[in-house]
């Protein structure tokens, strides 16, 4: 039944996907409209390649104490996951794995933009967005877009407005412009600070989900359909502003 199957669904969601190969171990959450995906190369050793659902906060505090022990994860025959420790051990009933939501197909084609600049442009506007806790407002998001060839982002709760602008060329203006719900910004903030501020991110746009790709994170997003609020008509002319300089440690 539907219900049923919400059920299961809601129990795997509370779960991280754990997939490892003889070339790469990747780690997969998702609350049905963040999804976040990390991968690493090496660092590791593989004794069977295998695919399991996993507790995310009990790996998270396992890898946090382990202050550089290694961590091993395996199933016994019982079939319960296994997260072990030199010093402690931690165990689960299995999931199937084949109840995690299924990763979405990405777009064919990515815009680039330097991660310090994307950084920039979230984090100068967000504190604008409507603190709406549930999802379901456009206002709930900033609107990354181009204007006279340069990247603008716009947060606003229908009653303020913060507008942020970078002089930097978009290598492509064809996905623009694209709205990021602020529950996807924290996200794709935490993965600009591990990726560094000299590389790029990549972002795309497939139907009605949002994506940035990182060297080795993947993020991705549901967007609004509605329509973002056209922030252009409130935004005044600049021969219409009033300029106004102090010195900074005086308005302190």
């Amino acid at each position: 039944s539907s219900v049923e199957h919400t059920k299961i669904l809601a129990t795997a969601i509370q779960n991280v996907l754990l997939s490892v190969t003889e070339e790469t171990v990747s780690i997969t959450g998702t609350d049905l409209m963040v999804r976040a995906k990390a991968e690493i190369t090496s660092g590791f050793a593989v004794a069977a390649p295998g695919v399991v659902l996993i507790n995310g906060e009990t790996l998270l505090q396992m890898a946090k104490a382990s202050k550089g022990l290694q961590i091993k994860i395996s199933t016994n025959k019982s079939g319960q996951i296994v997260v072990k420790r030199s010093d402690s051990e931690w165990t689960s009933s299995p999931i199937d794995p084949a109840k995690f939501p299924k990763n979405p197909d990405e777009p064919k084609e990515f815009s680039g933009i330097k991660i310090e600049e994307l950084a920039f442009l979230l984090t100068q506007v967000s504190f604008a967005c409507n603190e709406n806790k549930t999802f379901g407002k456009v206002t709930d998001s900033v609107c990354i877009d181009i204007q006279d060839g340069m990247f603008v982002s716009v947060g606003t709760d229908g009653n303020r407005v913060a507008v942020a602008k970078i002089e930097s060329q978009p290598q492509s203006t064809e996905i623009f412009p694209v709205t990021i719900p602020s529950r996807a910004i924290k996200s794709v903030l935490v993965a600009a600070r591990g990726a560094g501020s000299a590389s790029d991110v990549m972002i795309g746009k497939s139907d009605n989900l949002l994506f940035f790709k990182f060297e080795n994170f993947l993020t991705s997003c549901a967007q609004f359909a509605e329509q973002y609020p056209n922030w252009r008509t409130v935004i005044p002319a600049l021969d219409k502003c009033i300029q106004i300089d102090f010195d900074e440690s005086e308005a302190l």
